[in-house]
């Protein structure tokens, strides 16, 4: 399972009600984007996608609108960068209200500023970080330095290590005692990376409900090293 379970069991309920009215066709995701202003110029990105004007946004009422008239169960806000939205702590909070889920899509750069001690943790609202590859990758895809390392946060004492080339660092892995893997919800790659180090001879384990269930408990986070 890709997504955590109260946001999967929602959708199979939006199409459980839309099935027995006879709905064929129905709305299940939401493209929300209230804005086209951006922080970055990411290399791949359209140009009307990060130069729009401030002042040309949707306001909350069309925003909260959109949300009403899609019926769909989850919304996913984009733009632009959320994050510059100046409503966006009213919009998140209207979403909320409806019973709505949120895909807020980011860079992550304003997090500090607009978002956090400012809305509250929710079981709907999941904050997606937009990141392009390890540091050098992401860094050029959007044309300015350090913006990989703002974005990124670790479980404190973990190192990030890819999943793809297991085979060739489990051989660096200390003998002497049990390794940890996780991903970001603790499914599919936390699994496959734990079982495929126990098979190289390492004694290993995956976190159960990933970085996101361990950041849900109230848990510590730490920069990325």
């Amino acid at each position: 399972m890709r997504f955590p379970r109260h946001i999967t069991t929602d959708a199979i309920a939006h199409q459980f009600r839309n099935g027995l009215k006879g709905n064929k066709r129905y709305p299940m995701v939401l493209m929300l984007e209230p804005l086209y202003t951006c922080n970055l110029a990411c290399l791949g990105c359209a140009l009307e996608r990060h130069t729009g004007k401030l002042e040309d946004r949707m306001s909350l009422e069309e925003c909260l609108r959109a949300v009403e008239e899609s019926g769909a169960p989850i919304g996913s806000i984009c733009g632009g960068e959320p994050t510059i939205y100046p409503e966006l702590k009213e919009l998140l909070e209207g979403i909320i209200e409806r019973k709505r889920h949120i895909y807020l899509c980011t860079n992550a750069l304003l997090l500090d500023k607009n978002l956090f001690g400012k809305v509250a943790p929710h079981k709907r609202l999941t904050i997606n970080v937009h990141l392009d590859g390890m540091q050098k990758t992401h860094d050029l895809v959007c044309d300015r330095a350090g913006v990989f390392d703002k974005a990124s946060t670790v479980i404190p004492g973990s190192q990030w290590r890819d999943p793809a080339h297991v085979a060739e660092w489990a051989q660096e892995q200390e003998s002497t005692g049990p390794v940890v893997v996780y991903c970001v919800y603790g499914h599919e790659v936390g699994r496959a990376t734990a079982l495929r180090l126990r098979a190289a001879g390492v004694d290993a384990r995956f976190l159960h409900g990933g970085i996101d269930g361990w950041e849900r408990a109230g848990r510590p986070l730490g920069p990325k090293s």
